[in-house]
């Protein structure tokens, strides 16, 4: 369903659809999926019922006026951001009419450095069906009309007032539930201050859904904890492969000699700053019985992995790996996201090189690794920063040695699953390069 509506998303931004299109494209659809309406609901411990909603079109209209207006202003924001040695200032506006909330209203006129780190925090939109904007001045349009940069900012950030809120039938809370805002002097308001709080997570600037600060404050956090050596490190590893990253890590990352790290000895001071692979770990034995047969449809083949953790293709889980990280197990591993989205379904990519067989390799990998890397990228169809973790083992079957390798990418609580595939069958030839490039980044973990 989620795949069905990002699809819908998309096209009414590629050709410029309305409400009333997005509605009426949706509807059907989920109507025959069974998402509309009022629905009995059994709580699977308690078996107490209850009647919750699920579609209506109060909420496709939510979805269809947020994601454009987001996307409206992501992509002006990018505009500003090409554009900023002309025009360094940002304006806040708000309609200014009796719908207008009192906070985004107390914002109104105001202006901050466009790349100011207040706002990145406010920058418009600031929670569902805001229908603010910005407006990009040059230092002479900003003389023309009198205006001047906002003074005394301050950064806040509170508990959101009232309860956490909980999933009625998991209990599950968000991870990250903290609302951030901005405050201005201004003497037209009694307390001589105008504050602005953008709702729980919209406190980012549009275009990100979070994952970069996200990615920042982790990395931050993690160079505290083992020393700054470590954000070198990271440093160089991206400079050497050509990624982009966050404009915040990279402000915060130190310098990085010019030559790169050198590895004259692969000793373990070398490996533990990440700064050189060291020699392939000694390939270990795998009974070949356990591999699985041929003919099986896609989903017997994922449902035979997940359940190595316990999981289904129903229930994921999370695993906690050799270093103590949270992985989220689930039928995403094998997701074909593309065609998914083009089918409105899940497909899955499993039945590919002849992979569907070692699936409990694959899974061994991830609980058995010899090694664990990670490291920054830049994903160009997600338009991101992401850190990635990649987990490999060298596997013997007789006189057969499989390298496998599975790819987590971090969220905002755990380490979801990207992929995972033997490695020689799926890139031929061309293994032993493609093998050192997994080999890249910071060594988190070697058997």
């Amino acid at each position: 369903m989620l795949a069905d509506i990002k699809g819908a998303v998309q096209q009414a931004l590629d050709s410029g659809q309305t409400e009333t299109w997005f509605k009426a494209q949706l509807v059907d659809t989920l109507k025959a999926k069974g998402w509309w309406g009022p629905q009995v609901v059994v709580d699977a411990d308690t078996q107490e019922a209850r009647i919750v909603q699920a579609g209506s079109l109060r909420r496709l209209q939510t979805i269809y006026r947020t994601n454009l207006q987001s996307a409206y202003m992501a992509g002006r924001h990018r505009q500003a951001l090409e554009q900023r040695d002309r025009a360094p200032w940002a304006q806040y506006l708000a309609v200014m009419d009796q719908r207008t909330r009192p906070a985004h209203g107390s914002l109104h006129g105001k202006v901050f450095a466009l790349e100011s780190a207040a706002w990145s925090v406010v920058s418009p939109p600031n929670g569902y069906n805001c229908r603010c904007r910005a407006r990009y001045l040059s230092d002479q349009e900003l003389a023309d009309r009198g205006l001047k940069p906002a003074t005394d900012v301050q950064l806040l950030e509170r508990d959101p007032p009232g309860r956490r809120p909980a999933d009625p039938l998991t209990g599950e809370t968000p991870a990250r539930w903290v609302q951030r805002g901005v405050s201005v002097a201004d003497p037209t308001q009694d307390s001589g201050r105008a504050v602005l709080y953008a709702d729980p997570g919209w406190d980012h600037l549009p275009g990100s859904d979070g994952a970069e600060r996200a990615l920042v404050e982790r990395v931050l956090k993690r160079a505290v904890q083992r020393g700054p050596g470590i954000l070198a490190a990271v440093v160089a590893q991206a400079a050497a492969a050509g990624v982009r990253l966050n404009p915040l890590l990279r402000e915060a990352l130190p310098a990085w000699p010019a030559d790169g790290a050198q590895c004259p000895e692969r000793g373990p001071t070398e490996l533990a700053a990440g700064q050189c692979p060291g020699p392939l770990p000694r390939a270990r034995p795998f009974d070949r019985a356990r591999l699985l047969p041929g003919g099986q449809s896609d989903a017997w083949y994922v449902e035979r992995f997940l359940a190595e953790f316990g999981a289904s293709m129903t229930q994921a889980v999370v695993f906690e790996d050799v270093t103590g990280e949270s992985l989220l197990i689930s039928a995403d591993l094998f997701l074909a996201r593309r065609h998914s989205a083009k089918a409105g379904a899940a497909v899955y990519k499993v039945q590919k090189n002849g992979r569907e067989a070692y699936l409990p390799l694959l899974a061994q990998t991830i609980k058995r690794p010899q090694e664990v890397w990670e490291r920054v990228e830049w994903n160009a169809a997600a338009g991101r920063t992401v850190l990635r973790r990649r987990y490999l083992a060298w596997w013997l079957l007789g006189a057969d040695e499989q390298p496998g390798l599975a790819v987590f990418e971090w969220s905002s609580q755990w380490w979801g699953g990207i992929t995972a595939f033997p490695m020689q069958r799926a890139q031929g030839g061309d293994l032993d390069a493609y093998v050192a490039d997994q080999r890249q980044g910071l060594l988190r973990y070697r058997e």
